[in-house]
């Protein structure tokens, strides 16, 4: 195990490496605020199973959380892009897609009847894209970062490293504690694989696209995610 100050250090050359995705949670926020404009001026108000009944209330009671909780739970293991079109498919009643995985859909489901969102980097997740930028969310990217095993993402000892790791990147960097970790996470990422080998799922959040040319292989995008 490496000592805070390397781990300081290491995640300060990641920040760099992924400083221009620092403003990720941003752009998410302002993608989802227009998503949940868009159901709220009555785009979909003619589709009855819009309206669910989420722990005794309506969706269009807070269209943009609930959209940011929706967003949250359909994160794992699926591109940007995808996770947003399962949030949003479930958010207007949609049928869901086959390729949904089942754990997925017991979160949903358990949402729906609680209003409760299960797992502390789910949970965690969704406070800050509802707009909590004091917040640092923990998956296995992060723990991996650290130097943590992934089967230790969730420890809550792990989650107090991060957050103090972040706070120094966030300190050094003058900048909030989701921005550093959205471009800590996002340099780690780029750094870990070797030979452009990122996985499907990941490769457009990093701002990357496929090329058919075997010799080209991954050609980098300057946008951000969304």
């Amino acid at each position: 195990m490496a000592t805070y100050r390397t781990l300081c250090r290491r995640c300060e050359r990641y920040a760099n490496i992924g400083w221009s995705y620092r403003r990720w949670y941003r752009v998410a926020r302002s993608v989802i605020g227009r998503l949940a404009d868009y159901r709220m001026n009555g785009a979909m108000t003619d589709n009855e199973s819009v309206v669910r009944r989420i722990a005794n209330r309506e969706v269009t009671q807070d269209a943009y959380g609930t959209l940011c909780d929706l967003v949250a739970i359909t994160s794992p293991r699926t591109s940007t892009k995808r996770n947003l079109r399962f949030a949003w498919g479930d958010f207007i009643g949609q049928l869901r897609p086959s390729d949904m995985i089942r754990s997925t859909r017991v979160a949903l489901d358990h949402y729906y009847q609680t209003g409760e969102i299960r797992g502390p980097k789910t949970s965690r997740f969704a406070r800050v894209l509802r707009g909590a930028d004091n917040v640092v969310v923990v998956d296995t990217w992060m723990a991996r970062a650290l130097g943590m095993p992934d089967k230790k993402a969730r420890n809550k000892a792990t989650q107090e490293l991060a957050e103090r790791v972040i706070g120094h990147v966030a300190r050094r960097r003058e900048v909030s504690l989701s921005a550093a970790q959205a471009a800590v996470w996002s340099g780690f990422i780029r750094i870990y694989y070797n030979k452009g080998k990122v996985p499907i799922y990941r490769v457009e959040d990093l701002g990357f696209i496929r090329t058919k040319n075997p010799n080209v292989g991954l050609v980098q995008l300057s946008d951000v995610p969304f």
